[in-house]
């Protein structure tokens, strides 16, 4: 499956790759891939497309995973939680209240089990729609970016290819 983030992926193919050094720098070209953005606290649109959240103090629920299954109901702290490689790394977001770009997709409705996943256990999803296929963060190391919905990543993010 291939997956591309925002509108602006013409532009970003065809322009010179720049190197993200900074977090600053990194916070910039997240906020020209989208416009919008998600509240860490409360639940996710619940449509296509693609979004930016602040990382805050661990809160809400969530029906279904983000991790490898679908979504039912979610706050976009839960969507994050299970979507990162680790706890460790979760919790280093929310300890930096680092910016995370995030793109949903619809899928075909589904029951999801229950998923412990990075501290966190699911609740069982009856009527799933929605998938995260796509996750960007910073780390000392760098941006990375994920593609949770099929286990991938993450790997290091040249924030010039939209294509996970």
């Amino acid at each position: 499956m291939i997956l591309t983030v925002g509108s602006n992926r013409a532009l970003l193919r065809t322009s010179a790759a720049v190197a993200i050094a900074t977090y600053a720098e990194y916070q910039a070209a997240i906020a020209a891939l989208t416009g919008s953005t998600s509240a860490w606290a409360t639940s996710l649109p619940g449509s296509s497309g693609t979004s930016r959240t602040t990382a805050a103090a661990d809160t809400g629920s969530m029906s279904g995973s983000s991790w490898l299954s679908a979504l039912q109901s979610a706050t976009t702290a839960k969507v994050v939680q299970h979507g990162l490689p680790s706890s460790a790394e979760y919790a280093s977001q929310i300890s930096a209240g680092r910016e995370i770009i995030m793109r949903e997709a619809a899928i075909t409705s589904a029951p999801t089990p229950a998923l412990d996943r990075n501290g966190y256990l699911s609740n069982t999803g009856t009527n799933s729609t929605r998938s995260l296929q796509f996750l960007g963060f910073w780390t000392p190391a760098g941006s990375m970016k994920m593609n949770p919905y099929l286990g991938l990543g993450p790997v290091p993010w040249d924030m010039q290819t939209t294509v996970y």
